[in-house]
């Protein structure tokens, strides 16, 4: 029959078969032989060779296959100086290649690095770390303005009010926050209230003193206009009947709050670094992330999570009564997709002031 001889190189565990380069070699079966471990006795010069295919066509009568069947040179023996003896063992995948490739199997490990769901865990992550960041300016949302004050320096905060009584009631923007210590300075001296025993009467029974109108006032580490509250215009601020002056004698200035939810949202590119898109080093542990934000601080993402994500989209929801802050964080392929939540997070920014009943 007619064996084909190759100088072949490829992996144990390979499927792969030589399409070309081999030579023909004829050879007789006069002995016992295995068909998974054939040895073949053929002239010195059969040449360079580490690989053997048997033909279906050219080994049907000798060994009953009706498929190619490719076999390993394990070793070469010099039996005289013009005779040698080729001792081989099947490939089995080789020979088998039709059959595995129709079979349902689980992959465990691949060798496209564009596969992003099959994770070679046998790869070891090395000590050394890079660090890559990127951040986004919270001036700068897409949608609404989170602008963050610095209270160790000169900055203003937003001083929100909380007020009962009969002239002024709910919640409000005092629109000068260096105000606040006067609100209270004279009001219970104010005597035109009290030019009938009625109105007298109806100060303590709508809220009774003054300072026990100003239920409460905190300071937000936040920049708020009127338009972020809902309000069209500034009004005077009254505790019960009595209106909040300056020194100067000026009428002290607030906004209603009308929308008590204040919303921002910003993207944030995932600063992948040299990793391309489908790359399964994207995965953990061979990449971490953590997001810090403001006020809530920093968070732990799963780079599982944002393999095939090159956007994060952070939302903010700030109730500016309380200070009670939300936070969302979405995965996202690009701006025009659907988002994915892959965090939540919540905290208070309220900074009480010495203020109010």
């Amino acid at each position: 029959m007619i064996i084909t001889l190759y100088s072949f190189a490829k992996k144990r565990n390979s499927t792969r078969r030589p399409s070309s380069g081999g030579y023909d070699v004829e050879v007789k079966l006069k002995e016992n032989c295995s068909i998974y471990n054939p040895t073949f006795v053929l002239n010195h010069n059969a040449g360079d060779f580490n690989y053997v295919r048997v033909s279906a066509q050219q080994g049907e009568q000798y060994w009953k296959s009706t498929k190619d069947l490719y076999y390993w040179v394990d070793d070469i023996t010099f039996l005289t100086d013009r005779i040698i003896s080729a001792q081989c063992s099947l490939d089995v995948f080789a020979s088998a290649k039709e059959d595995i490739l129709s079979t349902r199997a689980n992959i465990m490990y691949c060798a496209d690095s564009s596969n992003t769901d099959i994770v070679d865990t046998r790869i070891p992550v090395r000590s050394n770390v890079s660090y890559i960041e990127n951040s986004v300016d919270l001036g700068v949302p897409n949608e609404g303005g989170l602008q963050i004050v610095d209270l160790s320096t000169a900055a203003t905060p937003s001083i929100m009010l909380a007020v009962t009584g009969k002239g002024s009631f709910g919640v409000y923007l005092l629109k000068n926050y260096f105000e606040l210590p006067e609100i209270l300075d004279g009001v219970d001296n104010y005597t035109n209230l009290w030019t009938d025993i009625f109105n007298g009467l109806k100060q303590l029974f709508y809220g009774g003193s003054a300072a026990e109108c100003l239920k409460a006032a905190i300071a937000l580490p936040i920049k708020l206009t009127a338009e972020d509250v809902g309000a069209s215009s500034a009004v005077d601020l009254y505790l019960g009947n009595y209106p909040c002056m300056t020194e100067s004698g000026a009428n002290i200035k607030v906004y209603k709050v009308y929308q008590q939810i204040f919303t921002a949202s910003y993207f944030l590119n995932i600063p992948w670094g040299s990793y391309a898109v489908g790359d399964w080093r994207r995965c953990a542990p061979y990449n971490d992330f953590y997001l810090y934000i403001p006020f809530i601080g920093t968070l732990h993402l799963n780079a599982s999570d944002l393999v095939n994500d090159n956007i994060i989209e952070i939302e903010f929801s700030i109730n500016v009564t309380s200070g009670d802050i939300g936070v969302i964080v979405k995965a996202v392929q690009n701006v025009t997709q659907n988002r994915r939540i892959i965090s939540t997070s919540s905290g208070n920014m309220a900074i009480n002031t010495p203020f109010g009943s």
